[in-house]
């Protein structure tokens, strides 16, 4: 059959990472003037039926090899998506 390839930009990022980095697009760019704190929760404290890995991050090699798409960091590319 077809492969399914995913893509994702590079490095890696807890969802605490991408909360604290949008906060942070927010402020440098005006759209929140105050700060706010973020917490971040251990997976102990959001009990789930589903069983996940302590560590997963997706490697995308593949993909960007057979589509030379440029790859950027992720907190670039969020700060892109704000423009």
């Amino acid at each position: 059959g077809v492969p399914i390839l995913h893509f994702s930009d590079c490095g890696c990022a807890s969802w605490y990472d991408l909360a604290v980095a949008i906060k942070n697009i927010c402020k440098d760019i005006g759209i929140i003037d105050k700060d706010v704190n973020i917490n971040p929760i251990s997976y102990q404290n959001f009990p789930s039926k589903i069983s996940r890995p302590s560590f997963s991050l997706l490697d995308n090699e593949d993909i960007r090899d057979l589509i030379q798409f440029p790859h950027m960091h992720w907190i670039d590319a969020l700060k892109k998506s704000f423009n």
